[in-house]
């Protein structure tokens, strides 16, 4: 629709737009995100198929919560997984910012890519 005032004559919802790069597609969004109104959708695209753990972290490294662990997957765009703010024991996590830690294990070699995710309340 078109956008009264604007130097750009049109405005659209949100788009994301993923390549397929492991690394270039690593995203969460929102980010921050509410715990307890709302979940950060995390997003990857493995090139090959490969063993896959997903987990959060403090910035000091204590762990969070897991919430994929050593999963196969087959190669292809993954969108199907949310944080929703809540520790391993179902309690909602302190406003900050937190790891998302993506380990990817795929022809003999192994990956680890990490992402900032910011909770608020």
């Amino acid at each position: 629709e078109p956008l009264e005032g604007s130097s750009f004559p049109f405005v659209s919802g949100k788009v994301t737009i993923l390549l397929r790069d492991l690394s270039a597609s690593f995203a969460n969004y929102p980010n921050p995100f509410v715990a307890g109104r709302e979940k950060s959708r995390i997003t990857f695209y493995l090139p090959v198929d490969a063993s896959v753990t997903l987990r959060v972290f403090t910035l000091d490294g204590k762990s969070v919560k897991t919430l994929v662990e050593r999963r196969f997957m087959q190669k292809g765009l993954y969108q199907d997984y949310y944080w929703d703010g809540r520790n391993g024991r179902g309690r909602f996590v302190l406003n900050g910012v937190y790891y998302l830690v993506l380990d990817v294990e795929a022809a003999g070699r192994s990956y680890r890519l990490k992402r900032k995710v910011a909770v608020v309340r």
